[in-house]
């Protein structure tokens, strides 16, 4: 499994995440995409949208398997 890994990272130009200011880019970047999309009109819709996580990183909402002390 580990030959695959390496292989479809190098594929699909898959990085590590290993800055923590990177990690945290990354985050906003992931989770705001239903509002860059369109697909919510603002923040207050963003979170109520079920299929993002900003939600709960802004505490808004907890989920038991949602690591948000991490970010």
């Amino acid at each position: 499994m580990t030959g695959y890994a390496i292989n479809f990272n190098l594929r699909h130009k898959s990085i590590d995440c290993q800055e923590d200011l990177y990690l945290l880019e990354l985050t906003r970047y992931i989770h705001l995409n239903p509002l860059r999309a369109g697909l919510v009109s603002d923040l207050e819709a963003l979170g109520r949208y079920p299929w993002s996580g900003h939600s709960a990183l802004t505490g808004q909402v907890e989920r038991d398997w949602q690591d948000t002390g991490t970010i």
